[in-house]
C-alpha cells in the first residue's frame, strides 16, 4: 500500500445536456511503501494526460439549493513520473472510471462542486497491475450560458 496525491487542470467540452468530454493534464506521485512486510517500494510523481466520458443526471433541484446531479465516468490515461530521487523516469497507461457527485448552488449557476471517487487501473512495466481508489473534490467553472 502506498499514499498517493495529485491535482489536475481539465477542460470540459459539453456534448449534450447530460454528457461531456474531460480532457486533463495532472500532476501525480505517491509516497515510498510502508516497510513493515520487508518490502520498499520508491515513490515517484510526474505528469499525466487523461480524456474521461462523463455523465451526470440532476436528482433533486430548488430554487433555494440549486441543483444536484449524480453521474459517473470512464475513460483512459497516460503517466510519465520519475522514481524519487533519481532521474529514472517510468510510462504506463491506465483505464480510469469514476463516480460523480456535482452541486451547482442557486445564484451561482456557473460555479459547481464536484465531489468524485475515480478507480485507475494502471498497467505498469513493475508490476502485474497496480489499482488506484480515492477521493476527489474539485470546483467547475462554466463559460457562457451554464446548462
Amino acid at each position: 500500500m502506498q499514499f498517493a496525491y495529485g491535482g489536475a487542470v481539465d477542460l470540459g467540452v459539453p456534448l449534450v445536456d447530460w454528457l461531456w468530454m474531460d480532457v486533463s493534464l495532472e500532476y501525480a506521485g505517491a509516497l515510498p511503501s510502508e516497510t513493515t512486510g520487508g518490502f520498499l517500494y520508491r515513490g515517484y510523481a510526474g505528469f499525466g494526460l487523461s480524456v474521461m466520458l462523463q455523465a451526470a443526471a440532476v436528482v433533486a433541484s430548488s430554487q433555494q439549493g440549486g441543483t444536484l446531479a449524480v453521474g459517473g465516468g470512464i475513460g483512459g490515461g497516460a503517466t510519465l513520473p520519475a522514481y524519487q530521487n533519481t532521474t529514472l523516469y517510468f510510462f504506463f497507461p491506465e483505464l480510469r472510471a469514476d463516480g460523480l457527485l456535482m452541486w451547482r448552488p442557486a445564484g451561482l449557476p456557473q460555479l459547481a462542486v464536484q465531489l468524485t471517487l475515480p478507480v485507475h487501473l494502471q498497467f505498469r512495466r513493475d508490476m502485474t497491475y497496480a489499482v488506484v481508489a480515492g477521493a476527489g473534490l474539485g470546483l467547475t467553472y462554466t463559460l457562457g450560458a451554464a446548462q
